[in-house]
């Protein structure tokens, strides 16, 4: 057979793979997968030809069948990228009204787009579910997040000024009384004034527009005691919290009690005697009395403080009893 004659035969089953190919481009994207094939075929024969110096009509037929493959199927796929429905239906279809009757008869087209429409429209109503539940529950939505709801995490949120977490926890009724420190037991609002960061009075603000009461006790001391935070808040020296407080009209009746007891307390220890330490003689021999040394340097030492203690209860007392 010549090789004229198979050349035209090669080129014309090329020819046909790759023209049914592109008619079937709405089912799966045949050009490019006979592009591949091809492409690897064309290296293999090429390797076969160079190591054997002569080959078979049968193995010549197949080397020009993988190049003419390859040729017209990388020309088709070049074609079809160029247009949104070179890619969906196919080169020829796009130029040939009889071939794109011929795939809507076979319903090719139809399947694939009724079967993304009912994708589409299945994942729109459940995004419309999720954004539902999301704007109407903040506690689920929290837990989307993967945020348990309690006042840990509330606390948690706060301390790394994470504002969308924030909002939430208020939108679904948390509160600042809730124990938000695990270690100590302190309360939200407790942890707040001891450990405040930039965004305490704006996490104040809004849970006083959300009608919190800055006169409920907070536990302060590891779940043990509890006291008005404006106390609290004092213990601590931080006066600017302090003054936000009383700026908001909390009660200051309880506070200046319990500050009025304390300074009556500290007042003893400042007016408490030394020890009198002088040496005893015994034998002619003067004695130091070590102990009595030690509590009078002890004593000293609390009394100093006692003193610095003084000058803050007396700061705090004056700004309780100012208008």
């Amino acid at each position: 057979m010549s090789i004229k004659s198979n050349f035209t035969k090669v080129i014309a089953v090329a020819g046909g793979a790759v023209t049914i190919a592109d008619v079937a481009q709405p089912i799966a994207p045949f050009a490019s997968y006979i592009m591949a094939a091809s492409a690897v075929m064309c290296v293999v024969f090429g390797v076969i030809k160079m190591l054997y110096k002569s080959w078979g009509e049968t193995l010549s037929v197949f080397y020009f069948l993988s190049m003419g493959l390859f040729v017209l199927s990388s020309t088709m796929f070049y074609f079809q990228s160029q247009t949104d429905d070179g890619q969906r239906m196919g080169v020829l279809s796009t130029k040939i009204g009889q071939i794109e009757s011929f795939q809507q008869s076979l319903g090719m087209i139809e399947q694939k787009l009724d079967s993304i429409d009912r994708t589409l429209k299945s994942v729109d109503t459940k995004m419309d579910n999720v954004k539902k539940e999301v704007s109407s529950d903040p506690v689920k939505e929290l837990a989307n997040l993967g945020i348990a709801w309690t006042g840990i995490k509330f606390y948690e949120a706060i301390n790394n000024n994470d504002e969308r977490v924030i909002d939430l926890f208020f939108k679904g009724g948390m509160r600042l009384g809730r124990i938000g420190h695990e270690y100590h037991g302190f309360t939200i609002l407790t942890s707040i004034i001891h450990w405040p960061k930039s965004n305490w009075k704006a996490v104040l603000e809004e849970a006083d527009s959300r009608g919190y009461d800055f006169n409920e006790a907070v536990f302060y001391h590891h779940n043990l005691e509890k006291a008005p935070p404006l106390h609290v808040a004092f213990l601590q020296s931080q006066f600017e919290i302090a003054n936000y407080l009383i700026n908001k009209g909390v009660t200051r009746a309880e506070t200046l009690a319990l500050w009025t007891k304390r300074k009556v307390t500290v007042q003893k220890t400042i007016d408490k005697k030394l020890p009198d330490c002088r040496p005893t003689v015994s034998g002619g021999i003067a004695f130091t009395n070590s102990d009595c040394e030690r509590r009078r340097i002890y004593q000293k030492r609390d009394k100093a403080e006692a003193k610095k203690t003084m000058a803050k209860i007396d700061k705090i007392i004056g700004i309780l009893k100012s208008n």
